[in-house]
């Protein structure tokens, strides 16, 4: 849901912070450039690292940086890219690295359900 979020209250960003609507665009352009980018790191970083360590520090990040986003001063508006980006890296990091947990976690051949909804879920919410 995140992920959509910041798209439908655009205009309310741009009036709080005083910006133009082609600036507040940038930041989901920014989140998108980062989500991209670091993906693939973050697979390889499952590889070498706990999957269930890191999706618990995934999640205590992610809820950090997500609530620091709604409460930014409107003299501190300059950090919402870095902080929407942040986020990108932490949502890429989750598409990674959630998909083969379940993998690990569930036979194969009981995995199928579980991948479904996971999925699903995952389309819905964002």
């Amino acid at each position: 849901m995140d992920t959509y979020l910041a798209e439908g209250v655009m205009p309310l960003i741009e009036a709080e912070y005083e910006l133009s609507i082609d600036k507040v665009a940038r930041v989901e352009t920014c989140f998108a450039i980062v989500f991209a980018l670091v993906n693939p790191f973050f697979g390889h970083l499952s590889d070498q690292i706990s999957r269930r360590t890191l999706m618990c520090l995934g999640v205590t990040y992610w809820t950090l940086f997500v609530a620091s986003c709604s409460v930014i001063p409107q003299e501190w508006g300059w950090t919402i890219p870095f902080i929407r980006s942040a986020v990108a890296a932490i949502e890429s990091f989750f598409a990674g690295i959630s998909l083969t947990l379940i993998d690990d976690l569930c036979p194969p051949e009981n995995r199928r359900g579980p991948l479904c909804m996971f999925n699903s879920f995952s389309y819905i919410m964002g």
